[in-house]
């Protein structure tokens, strides 16, 4: 469909008359890709950290991976990633998010700080959690349609640890995991790059979210400060894609969560395009699924690394 609403082919003009006169559209592909969300720090009987998410990619669309939070004893600040980590307890610094793409991790206030999330950094411990002295929120996500419904995603997980509940961050809106309050905190939500939720066997020390992985999309609205959405990739002469062109599919996977802290959520790939627009191939090695939404094809992608291409 143009932006006058009508159906097209590729390079048909829309208008022979008025503004619009030899206007013609040029086939282009709408994206969502999200990286996938850090693991969170815990304690056991050891204390440690967990891992950074894995990058997703669509042709030359790259998000990184949400960065672990911060353990009380050992790396005490969150990593950098799509969006940062949050700080332990015992923690003196902040950990960046990747421009356009998510927000730095929470600091420590009294009490550790919650992962980053595309819409939002990290809340602070002591002033994000549910009680004032709580430990962080982990920061909300962002909201696209490029599915056909809006769906949240990128939600940083929410620090905690400590041993009474008011003391653990709930994970951000975008599938960020509930930090655990002398329990293990819980993991992202799959394929929508959630940070995973802080955890500790009952000791009460505190330990940061996972930050959420990032976010990148040319429907509504993209990861970081951005309110603007990022252009679709055109096939027009000289644009990013090219009919017949292999073009790399990665979906992340969440980063592990360190005793008793969770692991963060895998990502995800979605592609929209016009269905007169040309007939996608996909190679081995991706789990996908199409569905068709108005005059769109809509391909999510939910695992896995391998190739695409169009014909027109």
């Amino acid at each position: 469909m143009s932006r006058f609403g009508q159906r097209v082919r590729p390079n048909q003009a829309v208008s022979a008359w008025g503004p619009n006169a030899g206007l013609y559209i040029t086939p282009a592909i709408d994206f969502l890709v999200v990286a996938g969300g850090g693991g969170a720090g815990g304690y056991d009987g050891n204390y440690g950290v967990g891992t950074s998410g894995s990058n997703s990619v669509f042709a030359s669309i790259t998000c990184s991976g949400g960065g672990y939070g911060g353990g009380w004893a050992n790396t005490q600040n969150g990593a950098n990633g799509g969006s940062g980590g949050g700080a332990s307890g015992s923690g003196s610094g902040q950990s960046s998010g990747t421009a356009g793409q998510g927000h730095a991790g929470g600091v420590r206030g009294t009490s550790c700080g919650g992962g980053g999330g595309a819409g939002a950094v990290g809340g602070t411990g002591g002033t994000g959690g549910t009680s004032g002295t709580g430990c962080g929120n982990g920061g909300v996500g962002k909201a696209t349609t490029i599915t056909g419904t809006s769906v949240t995603y990128a939600g940083g997980g929410g620090g905690g640890g400590a041993t009474s509940a008011g003391n653990a961050g709930l994970g951000g809106a975008g599938g960020g995991g509930n930090a655990g309050a002398s329990t293990s905190g819980q993991a992202g939500t799959a394929n929508t790059g959630g940070g995973g939720g802080a955890g500790d066997n009952g000791i009460g020390a505190t330990h940061g979210g996972g930050g959420a992985g990032g976010m990148r999309c040319s429907v509504d609205a993209t990861g970081g400060t951005s309110s603007t959405p990022e252009s679709p990739l055109s096939f027009a002469t000289g644009g990013a894609l090219t009919y017949g062109t292999n073009y790399t599919v990665t979906v992340g996977a969440g980063g592990s969560g360190a005793n008793n802290g969770a692991a963060g959520g895998s990502g995800v790939v979605v592609l929209r395009y016009l269905t007169n627009s040309g007939t996608i191939t996909i190679g081995a090695g991706l789990t996908s699924t199409t569905t068709d939404v108005g005059s769109y094809k809509v391909v999510r992608f939910t695992a896995g690394t391998g190739l695409v291409s169009w014909a027109a």
